[in-house]
């Protein structure tokens, strides 16, 4: 018998895995699947839905249902108020699957950023794909200033400039940039001044404020008197401010304090300036007032009777202006004047003194400068009306502030001026949002987009022929209506506007959007729909005279209000429509729907509620007696501007707080988008915008 080879082990053992290997190539894969989905994270605000491409793939022959959920990190249930559409797949048919994935979040979701992941799940296996969720919600609480205004007081120091008026701004940055300061009051204010780290503001009604940080905020100082405060100043270690009724306001405490003393009786006081010991006030005619302290005075009567309006000091000179009787100059500490010569007869507004420059602004496209001590005047001819009301000098720059919130500023003793923001003399009386930009329009037919949330604005149109009152979008169009029985549409984001033929010889006052038809509504009950963007329109009977002057859509109901209490409501896409008792007989301007409700604002601080897509009316409380003009609703709140400020609702529509906005302020426009409620004033063009 032969002898077997006995054969190492490492052979045997190469054997083995080899014999393993041919196995595990003989195993057949379990079935899977692989998902991807674009964008990986979704930014949106509470109360909506966005939707994200999603991608199921499935592998090794896979066959049958995946269900689909949202799940934190870890497994966990997803935040309550977040779900998704569809909540499965087929793939039975063994093909990759493409759907658009619907993620909706509800009005009780709570805005933050969420490191969620998207599962996928079979019978027997699951894959897991990360997502991110980022939910804003608008801080109606809280509002800060975008752009425009009306700023008639400004002042330098300590590196800040402050602008006073329908609001409150300020720069740190030689005037390049403004920011919004939070503060509001029922009072407009006038003027502005700085001394010994503390600026103090003066206004209407015997208003009177300190900030002791830069102007970031602001204090309310009582001053003694309910007389407007028409001008401020600083000087040896005292501020002196002035009123309509003769007095002069003096402090030595840092504006914490005031005493009152008497200049002249039954005398409009404008404005005052210090310089070399001396406290110089003018009044509206031909009496100019000096002291030493601001207590005692002693009048100085011009010969001519002339129209005061500013006065500045500079080089031991004191150099007053007329809104339309020139400029005086005194060189004695205001004891005596002289006439000096202008270039051009100009209506002048302020006056300021810088680095040996006087510069005097008006409200026309002139500036005036002297460089001899208001001697002679040189004039500056810009591009175009600024409507200027104010001027400053701090920094080695000049800051001139107009209308509208116009803003120039000059470096070179202001023979030429560069526009930080610029808008023509356009007041907006309604807003509207849609793919990423806000429109405006108002009088003058003008037409207005921002596309940076309401911090600039550019004048698209203008056809003083027109005056709009109501803006919509829809459907890539916005719709603007207003008087003359005016309608446009535009289809490329406000650029370019079209003028419709309406069909009615009515005004209109507003018009809405909602399922693929605008409603327009106007005087004498006039009520139009348009089913394709605005091109055309129909005449619809509303069963009403009364004129209407707000709509709004939700839940497949159109709804319509206007005077005496009126209420109307379509469920048939405005074709049709049925009077509704209101219970009231307020001139009702509004209406918003948003989480099931709608909501019906009017004179006199009234609001109406309604949850049976307004058939029946309940009246909710808010103690605000003001008139209430435009509502709107957005992430899971209301938001209503009026008189003095606006109105918020974080519950529905049950409850409501009331914000004092501005400085002696009227907003008439709201509406709603990219995370935030923009509102506005029309005289100014002053927008706010919730944080």
């Amino acid at each position: 018998m032969k002898r077997l080879v006995k054969l190492p082990k490492v052979v045997w053992l190469l054997a083995f895995l080899a014999a393993l290997f041919v196995a595990g190539c003989n195993q057949t894969p379990a079935p899977g699947l692989s998902i991807s989905i674009d964008p990986p994270t979704l930014n949106m605000p509470v109360d909506s839905s966005a939707t994200a491409h999603l991608i199921v793939t499935p592998e090794n022959g896979f066959s049958g249902t995946v269900s689909l959920s949202l799940v934190n990190k870890g497994g966990n249930a997803s935040p309550a108020g977040i779900s998704i559409s569809p909540a499965s797949l087929d793939l039975s048919a063994g093909a990759a699957t493409e759907v658009d994935l619907t993620i909706t979040a509800s009005a009780t979701a709570e805005a933050g950023s969420y490191e969620l992941e998207l599962l996928a799940a079979t019978d027997n296996a699951e894959k897991r794909l990360a997502f991110g969720l980022n939910l804003c919600a608008p801080d109606v609480a809280s509002w800060t200033w975008q752009s425009g205004g009306i700023f008639s007081g400004a002042a330098y120091g300590d590196g800040t400039f402050v602008a006073v008026g329908r609001a409150v701004i300020r720069s740190t940055d030689g005037g390049q940039a403004w920011q919004g300061v939070d503060y509001s009051s029922s009072h407009m204010m006038n003027d502005i001044a700085f001394g010994d780290g503390i600026f103090v503001a003066v206004g209407q009604d015997g208003a009177i404020a300190r900030s002791s940080d830069g102007g970031q905020t602001w204090t309310d100082v009582d001053s003694g008197t309910t007389f407007d405060i028409e001008g401020i100043t600083y000087g040896n270690g005292t501020f002196v401010a002035v009123n309509d009724n003769g007095r002069a306001l003096i402090s030595r405490d840092g504006g914490q304090t005031w005493e009152t003393a008497l200049v002249r009786n039954d005398t409009y006081l404008i404005d005052i300036a210090y310089g070399d010991d001396t406290f110089v006030a003018i009044s509206d005619d031909n009496y100019i007032f000096t002291s030493s302290d601001g207590q005692t005075w002693t009048v100085v009567t011009l010969t001519d009777d002339i129209n005061l309006a500013g006065i500045a000091y500079g080089d031991g000179v004191f150099v007053a202006i007329s809104n339309n009787d020139g400029i005086y100059t005194s060189n004695d500490n205001g004891q005596t004047w002289a006439a000096a010569t202008l270039p051009d007869d100009v209506y002048l507004m302020d006056v300021a003194f810088g680095n040996g420059v006087f510069v005097a602004i008006s409200d026309e496209d002139v500036i005036l400068t002297s460089s001899d001590g208001g001697q002679t005047w040189a004039a500056v001819t810009l591009a175009e009306d600024a409507y200027l009301v104010s001027v400053v000098y701090g920094n080695g720059t000049f800051v001139a502030f107009g209308v509208m919130g116009n803003t120039l500023t000059s470096s070179d003793g202001g023979q030429t001026w560069d526009a930080k923001a610029f808008s023509k003399l356009l007041m907006s009386y309604t807003l509207a949002y849609g793919n990423d930009v806000f429109v405006s329009a108002g009088t003058d037919g003008a037409i207005l987009v921002s596309s940076d949330g309401g911090k600039t604005w550019e004048v698209k149109l203008e056809d003083r022929r027109s005056m709009f009152l109501g803006a919509a979008y829809g459907n890539g169009v916005f719709v603007v209506v207003g008087k003359p029985g005016t309608i446009l549409s535009s289809s490329d984001n406000g650029e370019t506007w079209e003028v419709r033929t309406s069909g009615a010889g009515n005004d209109f006052n507003y018009v809405t959007y909602g399922d693929g038809v605008f409603v327009a509504v106007g005087s004498s009950g006039a009520i139009l729909s348009s089913s394709d963007n605005g091109e055309t329109w129909e005449v619809r009977e509303s069963g009403t005279t009364k004129a209407i002057y707000g709509a709004a859509y939700g839940d497949g109901v159109f709804l319509a209000v206007g005077d005496n209490g009126t209420i109307l409501s379509s469920s048939d896409n405005g074709e049709t429509w049925e009077v509704r008792t209101s219970g009231i007989d307020n001139l009702l301007y509004d209406a918003a729907y948003g989480n099931g409700t709608f909501i019906v604002i009017g004179d006199s601080g009234v609001i109406l509620a309604s949850s049976d897509g307004g058939e029946t009316w309940e009246t909710r409380e808010t103690g605000v007696r003001a008139d209430i003009y435009r509502v709107a609703y957005g992430a899971g709140r209301f938001v209503a501007t009026g008189e003095g400020g606006l109105l918020y609702s974080d519950d529905g529509g049950e409850s409501w707080s009331y914000i004092q906005l501005g400085l002696d302020s009227e907003f008439v426009g709201v509406a709603y988008g990219d995370c935030r409620f923009l509102v506005i004033e029309p005289f100014g063009n002053t927008t706010y915008s919730s944080r």
